[in-house]
């Protein structure tokens, strides 16, 4: 089956991403993934007030988006950007860490130095150039060597060199090989709590999570208050000690009430256990005890509307409008899709027209428009589509997808096509305009066209799961040239396994096929999925061609009742005599 939508834009996943990168880079979380460098002082104490705190969270975010999709390079460029608007020495190590992780040595370098240059006295920067830049090729056996050297001339030094063996080690992709490195560097300085940190992060890089717990414990017995290990001990424990692993947590929270980060991470455990109240009054400590932070503030607003308590989590967005939150169009933006989950849409418009041409006046006049054309106001989100785009030209081609999709799902599909064509005039490799202009040329009959842009798509971007669907499920709707469909629907299914749509298509394709036993076997698994009135339509015609007319019908009236007015559904009773 194709796609329901091809631009559907989610608040929740969006929060929840944003939640993440708060806890992250907020206040007391700036460095979650990494070790803190406790013999640096300076100014990686506190960030520069060179970019507002909204700013820094967002240019982070996209940091971090990239880098969790393995776009290194993009990655570090947004960090390494951003270290130069803050001089903020945490942000250029993370820069450094993200090119470590994905073995990008030239960029690593190129970070390293930048980290070295706005934190000089940082004696963990400064081993990082070292190691990056005295040999990147370096065999594990001479890195090995190499460190081994380094802590012995320098016994000071001991705790900052064991804290960068991860991080150094990460060029090498055997976690095996690199936890018996870790442990044969560790092994003379077991009563250092950095060893055993460093050791249990070997551990629960190698999947073993039991010893990830117990270095961690053999650190915090060595420095009790040390939040990083603490930390560690959390996220290395096993999903069946899940329950007991965070009440250590809250108990070092209680411990230590100025470890925010350990604390948040409480927080969203228990939201995730849907403790809300729970949650919900460890927030508002949590808060108490750190008033004026107002990145903390905004982590918290994200959990509760993740917990579903959106009035709470529009309080806390009001509230940092009011204190003055630097950014203050990120916050309409967020509020507006706040108060449209609650059905407030006068109010959810006014919010995104009042976010002004930057860089989230495009993504407003998405939701603005959207949320006209759910009221049957199609007109007037084109118009609205239309003048932000001359307002803001540069986010033309986005906008004008947009509308697209709302032509398509308005069933204008000569309209839309119409649109596309203008996209692609502009960029005429721009993936997303060809996949779309491929789904509303199917309606149109202009089929040659469509299998031509999927074709081109596939090339474009080999990894499309959908552009493989959506040729293979054309073909195999139309019953033509079933043998070239297969292999169409098979690599979408490789790329794709669970989707509903893809495996829906399979399906169809066993039937046409006559393979009725796979066919039901296909679309039972997509039906257990996505309830859906095409898949049942296709699973009504499956079970009557293989002869199980009275479970066909029986089938048909119940997906009857749940879509009433589905036209896919009545043309099969139709066709079938239900």
């Amino acid at each position: 089956m194709p796609p329901k939508s091809m631009l559907t834009p989610s608040f929740i996943k969006h929060a929840v991403l944003l939640a993440g990168s708060c806890i992250l880079l907020g206040h007391s979380a700036a460095h979650a993934d990494a070790p803190r460098d406790h013999a640096a002082k300076g100014r990686s104490a506190s960030r520069p007030a060179t970019i507002s705190s909204a700013q820094f969270l967002y240019q982070a975010l996209l940091g971090e988006i990239a880098a969790r999709r393995g776009a290194a390079s993009t990655a570090v460029a947004s960090y390494l950007d951003l270290t130069r608007k803050t001089h903020d020495p945490r942000i250029a190590r993370r820069a450094t860490e993200i090119a470590l992780q994905y073995r990008e040595m030239a960029l690593a370098a190129e970070a390293a130095r930048l980290w070295l240059e706005v934190e000089p006295e940082s004696q963990t920067a400064l081993q990082t150039v070292t190691a990056i830049t005295a040999d990147s090729n370096q065999t594990p056996a001479e890195l090995e060597a190499s460190i081994k050297a380094q802590l012995e001339k320098q016994p000071g030094k001991r705790g900052v060199i064991l804290l960068q063996i991860p991080q150094l080690l990460s060029r090498y992709p055997d976690p095996a090989a690199n936890r018996g490195i870790t442990n044969r560097l560790t092994e003379p300085y077991l009563k250092l709590p950095e060893a055993h940190y460093v050791r249990g992060i070997a551990a629960a890089i190698a999947q073993d999570l039991a010893g990830g717990v117990t270095e961690a414990n053999a650190a915090l017995a060595l420095r009790p208050d040390w939040e990083d290990a603490a930390i560690l001990r959390w996220r290395a424990s096993p999903a069946e000690r899940r329950a007991d692993a965070a009440a250590e947590l809250r108990a070092f929270g209680e411990a230590n009430p100025k470890a925010a980060d350990a604390r948040l991470n409480y927080i969203r455990w228990l939201a995730s256990e849907k403790r809300n109240d729970e949650a919900q009054k460890a927030a508002d400590a949590l808060l108490a005890d750190s008033p004026e932070n107002n990145d903390l503030r905004y982590a918290i607003a994200i959990i509760r509307v993740e917990t579903g308590d959106l009035a709470g989590a529009e309080q806390l967005m009001r509230q940092l409008l009011d204190r003055g939150y630097p950014e203050a169009d990120l916050l309409r933006l967020l509020l507006g899709q706040l108060v449209e989950e609650q059905k407030r849409f006068p109010e959810a418009l006014n919010l995104y027209a009042e976010v002004p041409i930057g860089r989230h006046f495009a993504a407003a006049a998405d939701r603005q428009a959207r949320l006209l054309f759910k009221q049957g106001k199609l007109a007037d989100a084109r118009r609205i589509l239309s003048s932000a785009a001359s307002r803001q030209p540069d986010s033309t081609v986005q906008l004008q997808l947009v509308e697209a999709d709302l032509l398509r799902q308005a069933d204008k599909p000569a309209e839309s096509f119409e649109v596309l064509e203008l996209t692609l005039v502009l960029e005429p490799d721009n993936t997303d305009a060809l996949y779309m202009s491929a789904m509303v040329a199917e309606p149109l009959k202009k089929y040659d066209l469509m299998e031509e842009r999927l074709r081109k798509v596939i090339a474009l971007k080999p990894d499309y799961a959908q552009a493989y669907n959506a040729l293979g499920y054309s073909l195999t709707e139309r019953n033509l040239r079933l043998d070239e469909a297969e292999p169409l629907l098979e690599k979408a299914l490789s790329l794709a396994p669970e989707d509903a749509a893809i495996l829906d298509s399979v399906a169809w394709l066993r039937f046409r096929q006559g393979k009725f036993d796979a066919a039901k076997e296909m679309i039972l698994r997509a039906m257990a999925k996505l309830e859906d009135a095409e898949i049942l339509s296709h699973y009504v015609e499956i079970l009557y061609a293989a002869g199980d007319s009275q479970t066909a019908r029986s089938v048909f009236a119940s997906a009857k009742d749940k879509f009433p007015d589905n036209h896919l559904l009545r043309a099969v009773g139709q066709r079938l005599g239900f």
